[in-house]
């Protein structure tokens, strides 16, 4: 079971609005995986990329598409923000680097190469009472959830 069913079966009860948005989420990630033949978010299929065949993972298609939405849902499910591909061993940043074109992945090569981690609303709150920071909410909408590997 992955840490968003785990979510699901100790949350809110349903109806309310942070149900129904976990709910969205969940949906938009299975969505994500069922489109690109990822039976969930630890599995690997073979893809061609830019005309190397290699073993991929959801988080590289998270990175090819530059949805930070998808990919938080990713690394909030489990997903290794450092997993390599097979045999090339290319890793999310990579793949997002490979296919920026004036700052179209931006916000997902932020996420990726610093130490950003994604957490469950209870740690993030126990964080934002010791700090304060500021920090954008991200602007970007997905267009897509089908990844061309």
């Amino acid at each position: 079971m992955t840490r968003l069913g785990r979510l699901r079966a100790t949350s809110a009860p349903e109806g309310t609005a942070r149900e129904v948005n976990r709910k969205k989420q969940q949906d938009y990630l299975k969505n994500f995986l069922r489109a690109n033949d990822f039976p969930t978010v630890h599995s690997s299929r073979a893809a061609a990329f830019q005309g190397v065949e290699e073993m991929v993972y959801p988080i590289h298609g998270a990175a090819i598409l530059g949805c930070p939405r998808l990919l938080r849902l990713i690394l909030l499910a489990g997903g290794d923000p450092l997993q390599a591909t097979e045999p090339s061993g290319r890793r999310p940043i990579d793949l997002a680097r490979e296919v920026n074109r004036e700052g179209s992945h931006d916000e997902v090569l932020e996420l990726l190469s610093s130490e950003v981690k994604v957490l469950h609303l209870r740690d993030a709150m126990a964080l934002m009472r010791q700090t304060t920071p500021e920090t954008p909410k991200s602007t970007r909408r997905c267009r897509s959830t089908r990844v061309s590997l």
